[in-house]
């Protein structure tokens, strides 16, 4: 079971990153928009 809940919690701190990098991501086009236009 502890096993088990590594895991998820691997996979928790995976997307919380994946998260962060969609913000940024998107923080960075509408940024790159607003300054083209």
């Amino acid at each position: 079971m502890r096993q088990m809940r590594s895991l998820s919690n691997t996979l928790d701190n995976a997307t919380d990153k994946l998260q962060w990098q969609g913000l940024f991501l998107y923080n960075g086009c509408i940024m790159n928009f607003l300054y083209n236009n």
